[in-house]
């Protein structure tokens, strides 16, 4: 390894557009700024049915290890950690080897539980430590990268920009696989490619995993940054149906049939850390409080990280909380209201979390998506559509500004969008050869 300064391999990771490649989008150069006791890399990938890590590191182990090592060196850490889930002996095989000659650096398994990648349970499972409510790991010296991102950090200090990432297709596709795709590739295009004819008629496809993924109606819209995951179902799919509730729906449905269990706040991964998050308190107000901000009604709903189990696991009437929590979250950013998480009481870590983690292969089961629940094969794919879409907003932070014109002409890993002079961004790049072909909230590139 080099002797770089953290000066440099920050500014290196900040020129190359890195950002959070676990699904957040936050930029890195800023998260590897702050000083830290523990870097951990976070492989555990605990979404059901993506395998897009877990291709990374079978394919690029010493690429995630150096990436550890220079975001370490960065921070000032002196643990590094590299979580996988120790199901998988191949990935450990691989990883240990890469592992041998960087002193500081170790391998964890962890149980096949979801969310075991939850960065607030990541950081309790290694190193006991909890994130205080409404706080981040840095909060308790402790920084959490997703492997894919540290692989970028690694090609980052030679000089590589963050232009393409791996993404796994699967569902109701003819082969689904993984394969490594350039940012800016459409979403049906990379459904063709790579998992081939969509096998069912009625059908709708989630990008990301099938607890926290969204739908997504227009196939247009590209592949970005963050984009670990395509995911084809059928309509009449149990997760389909729930993904495409209503607000009226969700409405009408919460007043009606929550029996008030609290089934949804005794399995609540961050509950059981201690936060004083009760989903099963929030569906009971959601029916009355939507024109009203009330802080005692929906200071509690911040803390929810959306994971999704609530609404596909624990309720008993198939209602979603974690859908009624990010309505009254984005009701807080509305209305500029920032928690006073001080405020809020906490009972430390549950007595009972061990025996309520919950197996992903029980979770697979209970959201009817057994039969998707195989091991993928790498596809190398020449995926080579005319017009790729390259959003100038692929991360959490501001708009990045264009540096280019229409009719430009720029190479691969040229700069299409710069960070913004004010508020946090990302820079973004071309990932092919291509002439600018239109300049809006997105940069339309065609392949030369």
């Amino acid at each position: 390894m080099d002797k770089s300064t953290p000066e440099q391999i920050i500014e290196n990771i900040k020129a190359c557009g890195v950002v959070g490649a676990g699904g957040a989008g936050f930029p890195t150069h800023i998260k590897l700024s702050a000083k830290a006791e523990v870097v951990i890399a976070n492989g555990s990938e605990c979404e059901p049915l993506i395998q897009s890590d877990r291709q990374l590191m079978l394919r690029e182990a010493e690429k995630v290890i150096k990436g550890l090592h220079y975001a370490m060196s960065a921070t000032g850490a002196k643990r590094g950690v590299l979580a996988i889930k120790k199901k998988h002996k191949d990935i450990a095989q691989k990883m240990e080897a890469a592992i041998s000659g960087f002193t500081g650096i170790e391998l964890l398994l962890l149980d096949d539980f979801y969310p075991a990648g939850d960065e607030h349970v990541l950081v309790y499972e290694i190193t006991k430590r909890t994130v205080p409510m409404g706080g981040l790991p840095v909060n308790v010296g402790v920084i959490v990268d997703n492997v894919f991102t540290l692989a970028a950090v690694f090609d980052a200090q030679n000089n590589k920009s963050f232009t393409h990432r791996y993404v796994t297709v699967t569902g109701e596709v003819k082969t689904p696989a993984v394969s490594y795709l350039p940012i800016g590739t459409k979403i049906r295009d990379a459904i063709k490619a790579v998992g081939g004819d969509i096998t069912c008629d009625e059908y709708c496809v989630i990008t990301g995993g099938p607890m926290m993924g969204k739908i997504e109606e227009d196939l247009d819209r590209p592949v970005t940054k963050t984009t670990n995951a395509i995911l084809v179902l059928p309509k009449d799919a149990q997760t389909a149906e729930l993904k495409m509730t209503s607000l009226k729906n969700a409405v009408r449905r919460s007043r009606s049939v929550c029996c008030q269990c609290n089934f949804c706040t005794e399995m609540c991964p961050r509950f059981l850390l201690g936060h004083d998050l009760t989903p099963h308190k929030t569906m009971r107000v959601f029916p009355y409080a939507q024109d009203e901000v009330n802080e005692n009604y929906i200071y509690s709903a911040a803390l929810c990280s959306e994971c999704g189990l609530c609404g596909y696991y624990a309720c008993t009437m198939g209602l979603q909380p974690n859908m009624v929590n990010g309505i009254f979250k984005n009701m807080l950013t509305e209305n500029k209201i920032k928690p006073e998480y001080a405020k809020l009481k906490t009972d430390g870590v549950n007595m009972f979390r061990d025996e309520r983690k919950v197996p992903v292969k029980r979770l697979i089961g209970r959201m009817g998506l057994t039969k998707y629940d195989n091991m993928l094969p790498f596809r190398e794919v020449d995926i080579e559509p005319d017009i790729l879409i390259i959003p100038l907003l692929q991360h959490i932070g501001n708009k990045s500004f264009p540096v280019v014109c229409k009719n430009d002409t720029v190479r691969a890993g040229q700069l299409l969008g710069a960070i913004p002079k004010e508020g946090i961004g990302a820079n973004i790049h071309s990932p092919v050869d291509a002439k600018i072909i239109d300049i809006s909230d997105d940069i339309i590139i065609k392949r030369v």
